[in-house]
């Protein structure tokens, strides 16, 4: 029947959706062709087509229409019958209106069977007038929604006479609501074609609008719960999960407020979501809302404005564009004085700080840092304040003073410690073991990464995990553990990919890479990398937390004895050795000229050298390059 009768002795069986390819992942063309949505693709496509056949050229394509048709066997019989005339790209191109294409079933069938919309109709006509109305306003959602949202936009254009909870549930009876298990939540979902009819109905109720409005209200508040944990460096795996499996509708309320020029709701929601798309390095996704938020039109206060330039500017350096980042920290910090907003003041001068940073302005960057930290002194805040102390400390690295840099990163771990961060020990523990690594120590750096890692192992934390991942990656390629070595910089990349986040500017990643990848040969070293990128995240961390045990010993700052070179400077070397430029190592390692030049003034004065070619042979002569890969 079409939904239980709540009799005793009654027996439910389910039947669910045919099985499809999983999001992302397409199998072999023999195991694709054995999933029950592409089997029946196929047989109704040859039953209306004899010549067809399942190929490696159409398989991506026959692959995505059963996922997008959630595996309806009736939606894909008549999207099938298409192939007489539309080939599987150019119907997969059709998709997004659905309900026009997947029409012409047999004539002998009833006509809720012949097409799609008549199918869903039919379900539909059969709601009481409240359910049809709740269903309708369903589908403004987008990839699902979770039980607390149905209230908010349940009464949106009118209030209705059944409870929204009771609704629900009477709609997953009917199947035309299915429960979403991916969140630790009550969720629920709505399968696209099926929401595709709920569209049609809500935009010929004329609710559309107000159903919108509600639905974007809800994710605004919902955006600046979770900004408050995260802003906050509480990396809560619950809150990125949350926001991981919500993003569409988060897109979707953005979307709304910008159309509308509602700047303040725009702006308000991109702050709030700026700091998840920041530690899921989602910078791009992050860049392109927050300047649609601020160019949208419409006024809005400075107290939502300022944090969204903010928001805007910290994702643009993260991405190295600083002619677009710094006037926008710049107008960030005017507002936040203007408004007399301290903890504003201390974030955006922090994001000054960073940019700097990366710029190579290490003078800029220590003076931003030190602002930072007397704007949150008497603040009751230990994470901003204790991350400016970790990160003047990281000042400090760059110019070579390591004892220095040592004893911040000290005092940073212990404040992180003291105060539960988790994310910002983290985060210490990585630049500790860059340190070691530049003092040659491999074993110490390789115990502080894994620190980090078992830290954030069951975090969803990729700045630490994919720092950490990648960091000891790079230790197992100077141990020569080259093929262990490609495998976690394909787990690294599979980690990142998973969640659209762009590539680190990593010159140490780079050189290691192209190592493992000469002394491994192309086969080996492609073999290795889609290895990895296989692995399950557990599966990566636990082979990462092997690095350690099987790295060797060694003379910790000694090995460099007699030149006492930094592991970057010896990245700088290596470079010249190889006849590169100046511009050329800049972009390799991700420096700036200004940079490369200081390193390489260090080099020749550590070398006793006077230029490019008389430390090209001090480097051959005192085995410099072998001695900093082994």
């Amino acid at each position: 029947s079409r939904e239980v009768l709540r009799l005793r002795g009654e027996h439910e069986f389910p039947v669910p959706p045919l099985a499809v390819p999983r999001a992302g992942h397409r199998p072999p063309l023999p195991a694709l062709a054995q999933l029950g949505a592409v089997a029946l693709f196929v047989r109704q496509a040859r039953a209306a087509r004899p010549a067809f056949v399942l190929s490696e050229e159409n398989a991506a394509a026959v692959a995505e229409i059963c996922a997008r048709l959630d595996g309806l066997p009736l939606a894909i019989e008549l999207a099938a019958a298409r192939v007489t005339v539309l080939p599987p790209d150019a119907l997969l191109a059709r998709l997004d209106r659905r309900l026009q294409v997947l029409v012409h079933g047999a004539r002998d069938l009833p006509p809720r069977q012949q097409t799609m919309r008549d199918a869903v109709a039919w379900s539909y006509d059969l709601l009481t007038a409240d359910e049809r109305a709740l269903f309708r306003r369903l589908s403004v959602f987008v990839g699902g929604f979770p039980l607390e949202a149905v209230e908010a936009v349940a009464s949106a254009a009118g209030e209705l006479a059944i409870d929204p909870l009771d609704g629900v549930t009477s709609l997953v009876e009917k199947s035309l609501v299915r429960t979403d298990d991916r969140s630790q939540f009550p969720r629920f979902v709505l399968l696209e074609t099926v929401r595709e009819f709920g569209r049609e109905q809500l935009q010929r109720s004329g609710e559309v609008t107000a159903t919108r409005r509600s639905h974007a209200m809800w994710y605004r508040d919902l955006t600046e719960r979770a900004g408050t944990v995260l802003g906050g460096g509480r990396i809560d795996v619950d809150w990125i999960s949350r926001l991981d499996i919500e993003h569409d509708n988060i897109r979707a309320a953005l979307a709304l407020a910008v159309e509308h020029a509602d700047a303040e709701t725009a702006q308000r929601i991109v702050y709030s979501v700026g700091w998840y798309w920041y530690v899921t390095r989602q910078w791009s996704e992050g860049c392109a809302w927050t300047r649609r938020s601020l160019a949208c039109g419409g006024s809005s206060p400075p107290e939502a404005r300022a944090p969204a330039l903010l928001a805007a500017g910290w994702l643009s350096a993260e991405q190295g564009d600083y002619d677009r980042a710094l006037p926008l920290l710049d107008d960030a910090l005017t507002l936040a004085r203007a408004i007399g907003n301290r903890e504003l003041e201390g974030q955006t001068v922090y994001a000054m700080g960073l940019a700097a940073l990366s710029r190579g302005d290490l003078d800029a960057a220590e003076a931003a840092f030190r602002a930072s930290l007397t704007l949150y002194e008497y603040q009751d805040d230990p994470y901003w304040k204790t991350l400016s102390l970790k990160n003047l400390g990281y000042v400090a690295y760059r110019r070579g003073d390591l004892a220095h840099a040592g004893a911040l990163f000290d005092q940073a771990l212990a404040g992180f410690r003291a105060a539960g961060i988790a994310f910002g020990a983290a985060l210490t523990l990585i630049n500790m073991a860059s340190l070691a690594r530049d003092r040659n120590d491999l074993p110490a750096a390789a115990a502080l990464y894994a620190e980090a890692l078992a830290l954030r192992r069951d975090h969803f934390d990729t700045v630490s995990l994919a720092s950490s991942l990648r960091g000891l990656a790079i230790i197992a390629a100077r141990t020569h553990r080259d093929e262990r070595a490609v495998r976690l910089f394909g787990a690294e990349e599979a980690l990142r990919t998973a969640i659209g986040a762009d590539e680190p500017r990593s010159g140490s990643r780079l050189l290691a890479l192209a190592e493992c990848r000469e002394r491994l040969g192309e086969e080996a070293f492609d073999a290795a990398w889609r290895s990895g990128q296989a692995l399950s995240l557990p599966d990566a961390v636990a082979e990462a937390l092997t690095i350690p045990k099987m790295t060797p010993g060694g003379q910790p700052a000694a090995a460099t004895a007699g030149h006492g070179l930094t592991a970057r400077e010896l990245e700088v070397l290596r470079l010249l050795v190889a006849g590169r430029s100046n511009p050329e190592i800049a972009n390799a390692l991700y420096i700036s000229r200004r940079t490369v030049t200081t390193h390489l003034t260090n080099l020749f004065t550590k070398l006793g050298v006077r230029n490019r070619v008389e430390a090209t042979v001090a480097a051959q002569q005192r085995g410099l390059i072998a001695e900093e890969t082994t």
